[in-house]
Order: structure tokens, then sequence, then C-alpha cells
């Protein structure tokens, strides 16, 4: 289990590579500034051979477009599933409106 934080942010998330899939528990707002290092942690899995991601929303209190972008493009990169669990209403209703809650399987 590992804990990474971006520099200057109100964002961490907690990795746990013990479990498969491999459970991702990003926490804070996922906004702009975090986007990139939280793109950048799921890629590293990713090519680490973890083919499915369990991503664990529960923690999240802001997510913008950027946050959305990514979890767009991670899945576009993957040849597994990336699951969405147990997403905020915030999250629900972006999908909801970007036509995207068909997308991610949603626990």
């Amino acid at each position: 289990m590992s804990l990474a934080r971006p520099a200057d942010t109100n964002f961490s998330m907690v990795v746990d590579t013990s479990f498969d899939p491999v459970v991702v528990l990003p926490v804070g707002d996922l906004d702009m500034s975090a986007a990139q290092p939280f793109r950048a942690a799921l890629a590293k899995l990713i090519e680490a051979g973890h083919a499915d991601i369990d991503l664990d929303l529960s923690g999240l209190h802001f997510m913008d477009s950027t946050g959305l972008d990514v979890l767009v493009r991670v899945q576009d990169s993957m040849t597994g599933t990336l699951t969405l669990v147990d997403p905020p209403d915030l999250v629900r209703r972006m999908l909801d409106v970007c036509q995207l809650s068909d997308r991610f399987p949603v626990r």
C-alpha cells in the first residue's frame, strides 16, 4: 500500500496492490492540479501489469472535468476494467450529464 500526495493540492491517493483488482482510493479534490499526478499513478499501475483497477471514489470531495477526462483516458488505455466504486453524487451526475454512465461499471 502506498500513499501519494501531489504538491500544493487538497488531493492524495492510497494504492493497495495486495488485492486483485488493485484498489485506488483518491481523497480530496480531483481537479486540474491533481489530474496529471493521478493519471500518472494509474498509468504506472497499468504498465506494471494491473489489468483491472477498482477506483474507490468514496473519498472524493470534488471532481471537475479534468478528473473526468482522466477517467475516460485511463479507461481507453486499459485492456481490463476500470470499476468506479462508491462514486459520490457529484461524480454520478457528471457521468449522467456527459452521457458516460454506461461507460464505467459502478459498484
